[in-house]
């Protein structure tokens, strides 16, 4: 009995519940059906709010033997094709169907495309477009955003029946092409009062999203015993299709925003991801602007974004789908800079097929009429150039940071001179940092001399392709013929 990446998700996402005491070719599957809005577990439950059994992964029992790159490849017969998009065999593809063909969104509504886990920006934005002002409380994500999924689990009629009892101004999450938007698309034809609905489309830099998918698998439910170097693998070759095609759902996404831009919005969740608040602040400036939402609510969302509480943990145990930094001291957001570290050391290691094949699915964008795809895919492109210090990928500031001494002090508040307010400062305002005399210019351009000999330089036009650091090859030059 052999399984794939995408099996294993699938089937830790609530279908099968398999002893790991059987040996190869004696598993007997016991298919229990759950959930389908429950996302990740944590402990002996499916998740914090449901009581399916956890079940042991498969690859831990008897594909733990050979390598994760051994495994055989997923075909598309394991997913539920609707109109372009795939979704999990097991959800109710005629109340999806009726869905779409029957709910008229209302005045205000959101609806929140992305095609890559978003457990931390999830909080983020509701609290944005909802109107609360802490993005730690608890219960926030307790509303069945996920429209697809809850539609799946409780009909469609049931889902449109209890989404028309909120109070809030409704958002909703949905992993769905432009041509299988789950609700009456396009919204020209709206005629209610009030502001239109809109799509707000969450796109990121690929290195990004896909090791937030990695974190995901790994983390949840499934628990998947799969290295970095070993889900790249997959990923290029095109073995991991949860939910369909990054690329592809971003390219569409894209096309129908340049047709639409009254309706639909491509925000870049890579900023939403920063540990600048300044950053985080300036694409929550665009994204209310977007949704109509005053600018004076984004600024104490920042702030309440930065300043974890002490109770953090308890609010966040009781989502039904939890990232596990967040729960264990870290920040709210998935965070961009460590993660585009992660996949540089990773691929770093990588074959050159693998490299290849990488930067094919990065010409894609590129080749694309979307300047910000393009954008993202040159970025992408230049591998470990483009990334951040390692030092400024983890915490600068806050409590945690700052008792353990791990935090970074502002100079420049030091002296009675930064610009930023501390709440706005990428770096610690707290008391109780000694005050350093800063070094001379002749010294920090020395130093920034030696940092910049340690990174890889930025590529030239003919090895655009080959960030790290593999031999020329002329078939691989990216704008090349």
């Amino acid at each position: 009995m052999a399984v794939g990446i995408a099996d294993e998700v699938e089937s830790h996402s609530g279908l099968d519940d398999v002893s790991s005491e059987h040996k190869p070719g004696e598993l007997e599957a016991k298919w229990v059906q759950r959930d389908p809005e429950c996302e990740i577990t944590d402990g002996s439950t499916c998740c914090s709010s449901h009581s399916s059994p956890r079940v042991t992964p498969l690859v831990n029992s008897f594909d733990a033997a050979r390598p994760a790159s051994a495994l055989p490849i997923v075909q598309n017969n394991h997913c539920l094709h609707i109109d372009g998009a795939d979704y999990p065999s097991f959800w109710n593809k005629d109340e999806i169907v009726q869905l779409r063909r029957q709910w008229r969104p209302k005045a205000g509504d959101v609806f929140i495309a992305n095609q890559f886990p978003i457990r931390g920006i999830q909080r983020l934005l509701v609290s944005l477009i909802e109107g609360n002002p802490d993005p730690w409380s608890a219960g926030l994500l307790k509303k069945p955003h996920f429209c697809d999924a809850a539609a799946s689990k409780r009909g469609a009629a049931g889902f449109m029946d209890e989404a028309d009892k909120w109070e809030v101004r409704r958002c909703f999450k949905t992993v769905a092409m432009p041509n299988s938007l789950p609700c009456q698309y396009p919204f020209e034809d709206y005629s209610g009062e009030g502001l239109p609905p809109k799509i707000l489309v969450l796109i990121a830099d690929p290195r990004h999203a896909f090791i937030v998918w990695w974190q995901f698998i790994t983390t949840s439910c499934a628990r998947l015993n799969v290295s970095i170097p070993e889900f790249i693998e997959k990923v290029v070759f095109g073995e991991f299709k949860m939910f369909g095609n990054y690329f592809e759902h971003a390219k569409a996404w894209a096309q129908e925003a340049a047709q639409n831009p009254g309706s639909v919005r491509i925000a870049d969740a890579g900023r939403l991801g920063s540990l600048d608040p300044k950053e985080v602040k300036a694409e929550l400036e665009d994204i209310a602007d977007f949704l109509d939402i005053p600018r004076e609510r984004v600024a104490d969302l920042v702030v309440a974004t930065f300043r974890r509480p002490r109770d953090a943990d308890l609010a966040l145990k009781q989502d039904d789908c939890v990232m596990h930094e967040a729960l264990n001291g870290g920040h709210l957001v998935e965070q961009t800079g460590l993660n585009l570290h992660l996949f540089e050391e990773a691929v770093n290691s990588a074959s050159m097929e693998v490299h290849t094949l990488w930067i094919n699915l990065l010409k894609t964008w590129i080749g694309s009429s979307s300047s910000q795809l393009a954008q993202l895919a040159e970025v992408s492109m230049r591998g470990v150039s483009s990334t951040l210090p390692a030092a400024l990928t983890f915490p600068l500031k806050g409590e945690a940071a700052h008792e353990s001494g791990r935090c970074r002090p502002c100079v420049f508040h030091l002296r009675g001179i930064c610009r930023n307010t501390e709440e706005m400062c990428l770096y610690c305002h707290a008391p109780g940092h000694a005050k350093t005399k800063r070094a001379s210019l002749k010294v920090r351009q020395r130093q920034k001399a030696k940092l910049q000999r340690g990174r890889s330089p930025s590529p030239s036009p003919q090895n655009l392709a080959l960030p790290y650091g593999k031999p020329f090859h002329p078939s691989l030059v990216v704008f090349g013929v």
